[in-house]
Parts: structure tokens; C-alpha cells; sequence
């Protein structure tokens, strides 16, 4: 029996392994079934989209170029999302300006059904969020914005778990003294 060789991969270690051995489309694909995800996570991080897509430009050139190191300790996806982060953190500091974050994927904080009541809770989020550091920020994005466990959110930060949790804490601590908000409001 013989085997198709020409069958579509149906992993993203398949695919990696073809990346590596020169098939560019195998990369590319990658990139697409990861791209959108990429992409609310840098724009959240950048809040401007020519930073966002010059920030994956980069991100994905190096994952490219450091394709044959990826050791699978852990998924592609997270691989990708420590490359992403690390990159947009970098070009944060590179810059010397506080990114702004897309306020539709953090937590909702509004509690009225008016549209102008949500507008100026989000307008007043957005300045909160700007005023955090890109350390926190980044933590808030990937737990309370992508919905991330403590742990994924590690493994992307190339840090520990506690240290997610303490930065969170000292964001949402922060987030609520910026928006004048009781203590148990932001969790």
C-alpha cells in the first residue's frame, strides 16, 4: 500500500516538519490557521493596525527563521503567541509610548444597556488600560482579553505562573483605582 505523499497534513507538527524541510506553503498555512488569533493579539497590544501588521511581519519572520527550533514542549499556537507578545513588547519599548488596547475583548465593565453609558466606561477602560505597564498590560490582554489560563499566559511571557497571577492582581488593583471603581469590581 502506498502512502499519497502529496495528502494535505492534518497537524501542525506535520506541517512544521514540511516548513522545515523547505515547503513554504506548509509555513504559510500555519500561519493562516494561527493569523487570526495573532492578530487580536497584537492589535490589542498596538492598537494602531499598521503597528499591528508590522509587528506580525516581524514575529512571523522570525518564527520562520527559528522554525527548526521549535522543540514542541509546547504547542505551536502558544510558541507563536510568546514570539507575538515578546515582539509587540519590544517594539513598545523601542518606541517609548504606551500601546493602546482594544477595549471589545477585555472584560465588558459596562452594567447599562446605553450606548453613550458604555461608550464613556469604554473611553474611560481604554485610558486605565493606557496607563498600565506593558507588563501588565500584556497579562490583562492574555487572561481577561483572550480568556488564557494562568499557565498558557506563562508559557507566552516566558515566565512563571505566580508571576501572572501577582501582575494580574496589580493590574486589576490599578485598573480600579484608575476608573474610581470599589475593590471587588474587577476580578
Amino acid at each position: 500500500m502506498m502512502v499519497d505523499v502529496t495528502e494535505p497534513p492534518t497537524t501542525d507538527l506535520d506541517l512544521i516538519r514540511r516548513a522545515i524541510n523547505g515547503d513554504h506553503q506548509s509555513f504559510a498555512h500555519l500561519i493562516q490557521t494561527h493569523d487570526d488569533r495573532m492578530r487580536a493579539v497584537a492589535y490589542q497590544m498596538m492598537s494602531d493596525r499598521n503597528a499591528m501588521d508590522d509587528v506580525l511581519q516581524i514575529s512571523y519572520l522570525k518564527a520562520f527563521r527559528s522554525l527548526a527550533a521549535f522543540r514542541a514542549e509546547a504547542s505551536f499556537s502558544s510558541w507563536l503567541h510568546r514570539i507575538v507578545v515578546n515582539v509587540c513588547l519590544d517594539e513598545i519599548r523601542k518606541t517609548q509610548r504606551k500601546a493602546e488596547v482594544s477595549l471589545e475583548s477585555v472584560a465588558n465593565l459596562a452594567s447599562s444597556t446605553s450606548i453613550e453609558d458604555q461608550y464613556a466606561t469604554s473611553a474611560s477602560l481604554h485610558t486605565a488600560l493606557q496607563r498600565l505597564s506593558p507588563d501588565m498590560r500584556s497579562v490583562v490582554i492574555l487572561v481577561d482579553g483572550q480568556g488564557l489560563s494562568y499557565q498558557e499566559a506563562a508559557l507566552i511571557l516566558d515566565t512563571q505562573a505566580g508571576t501572572v497571577a501577582s501582575r494580574l492582581s496589580r493590574a486589576r488593583t490599578a485598573l480600579r483605582q484608575h476608573l474610581g471603581l470599589p475593590k471587588e469590581s474587577i476580578q
